[in-house]
């Protein structure tokens, strides 16, 4: 395993004492964790341990029901012993993961501290053409609904700015109307206000002039 090569577990192996040896290397800074070492064993350790979990499992399930028989299941297949073994093996499950928990309790923390390291180490799986393409067509889907999204932008932006000059332009207007209207209005104001001042002022001078002929006893009409 240490040099890339799958290793195969057996059914007739002492499972507990194949793990302890794996483990306990797997653990050891001069091999299993070694970084020279570990890429390449940590993967295929996993994988062999993964083995020998499951036939471990299937040996002790397989002994509790052949004790409480009292002989080997041969005849499994037979309609009238396939519920009876059924049943014991629903009830042996119970006994298997109450010993699963003693059995693995410290090394479980180990195990998954190689599956943490063994995810650092395993390379990412080639992708299918399939899939090549789906991530080709998502990815042009995204920078065209990103170009699109900034040319909304931009578009907007330049929107805001000419509704802005309008805007300002149409302000700009309005006073100069409104300065202009009130320029009208003052000089319309003091036009009218000269020809009062004109008007007050022949008034009086018909009047100085009216007294001081009555004065000289000149008629006014002379």
């Amino acid at each position: 395993m240490s040099l890339g090569r799958a290793a195969f577990a057996y059914p007739h192996q002492n499972h507990l004492a194949h793990l302890q040896v794996h483990l306990d290397y797997a653990q050891n800074p001069i091999y299993g964790s070694n970084p020279l070492i570990a890429p390449a064993f940590t993967i295929n350790a996993l994988e062999h341990v993964k083995q020998h979990l499951v036939l471990w499992y299937g040996a002790h399930m397989k002994g509790y029901v052949e004790k409480a028989m009292g002989e080997p299941i041969t005849d499994y297949d037979m309609p009238e012993i396939t519920k009876q073994v059924d049943r014991l093996f629903g009830l042996a499950s119970q006994h298997v993961n109450l010993d699963s928990q003693k059995v693995f309790e410290r090394i479980t923390p180990v195990l998954q501290q190689m599956a943490q390291l063994a995810a650092q180490y395993k390379p990412e799986p080639p992708m299918d053409a399939g899939d090549m393409a789906l991530m080709k067509a998502s990815m042009a889907e995204t920078e065209r609904r990103t170009k699109r999204d900034e040319a909304d932008i931009q578009l907007k932006a330049a929107k805001d700015k000419a509704d802005n000059i309008i805007r300002t332009r149409d302000q700009q207007i309005e006073v100069a109307l409104n300065a202009a209207d009130n320029l009208t209005k003052e000089r319309m104001q003091t036009q009218q206000d000269d020809v009062n001042f004109r008007g007050e002022q022949e008034k009086a001078a018909t009047a100085a002039l009216q007294s001081a002929n009555k004065s000289l006893g000149v008629s006014n009409e002379q």
